[in-house]
């Protein structure tokens, strides 16, 4: 397996155990973003506003040519993330003081962007997955998956907001980057995806380093899936980490095989879903 993938696989992973963690604590302390976790219109409501942010983003990347405004974006994500963690455990003023300790490292030790985003990524997910129920959980990435799918194949948009935000080096994706080894043409041509809501593999030359850019809503997905299927028990959120995974094995198996563009959010949330419902049923059955 080469270097490049284990990275994105250890990524993903670090992500969701992390997320685990601090969506137990979340859990545990009734942390949540909406009224009623267990309410189902939760779930058209949060995809109305990933649906308005994809709108205003494309508006802000047709008008706005800079990069300081999305340095800014991503500067906040990180702040919030960092102060919501550190209030599990310190008073406002002392997790506030700490996302903003986590700020000054990022702009003075700009190597720790990629670690400093999936810290952020398993936040976002933890917060997540403890606002929503399993059900409405289900419902949201299912919606996601499907609006994936028809972003990247049918209207396109995705694959325009991906270019663009790819070049402004937005904090939407994390770039991993790895050297290559020489390899055979055909290998040499392994297929790109999409960032922000798919993989995006970088070809290089033999020798040059090689580099797949792994979108923020595919780490934050599967990482709600999780948390939320925790406070079912550990076995369904176990079978929802084992799930995602496999659907991160599936796609990265045809990113090898087949060029283009693939929206990845529909085998990670797939693969969720699927061993959930082993669960449930070998629950059911009594095994």
């Amino acid at each position: 397996m080469r270097t490049i993938t284990l990275l994105i696989i250890g990524s993903f992973v670090l992500v969701q155990l992390l997320a685990a963690f601090v969506g137990w604590q979340f859990i545990s302390q009734s942390v949540s973003i909406v009224e009623n976790p267990a309410d189902l219109q939760n779930a058209p409501l949060l995809f109305a506003y990933v649906l308005f942010n994809a709108l205003v983003l494309l508006l802000i990347l047709k008008f706005y040519k800079g990069n300081l405004l999305f340095y800014a974006i991503e500067l906040l994500l990180e702040l919030l993330s960092a102060t919501i963690f550190a209030l599990l455990a310190l008073p406002a003023v002392f997790a506030l003081l700490f996302g903003g300790f986590i700020v000054v490292l990022r702009v003075l030790f700009p190597s720790t962007r990629t670690v400093l985003l999936l810290f952020s990524a398993a936040v976002v997910g933890a917060l997540l997955g403890s606002s929503l129920d399993i059900l409405p959980a289900i419902i949201f990435a299912s919606i996601l998956g499907g609006y994936d799918v028809i972003a990247v194949f049918y209207t396109k948009h995705m694959i325009t907001l991906a270019r663009e935000l790819s070049q402004r080096n937005a904090g939407f994706s994390i770039k991993l980057t790895a050297k290559r080894r020489r390899q055979p043409e055909r290998r040499r041509n392994a297929a790109r995806a999409l960032v922000e809501a798919t993989l995006h593999r970088t070809p290089r030359e033999a020798g040059e380093p090689e580099s797949i850019e792994l979108g923020t809503g595919d780490l934050v997905i599967p990482a709600m899936l999780l948390v939320s299927s925790l406070k079912i028990s550990a076995v369904h959120a176990a079978a929802a980490f084992v799930g995602s995974l496999a659907g991160l094995f599936l796609m990265l198996y045809l990113l090898e095989k087949r060029k283009g563009y693939w929206p990845a959010l529909p085998p990670l949330v797939f693969g969720a879903l699927f061993a959930l419902l082993l669960v449930q049923l070998a629950a059911y059955l009594k095994f």
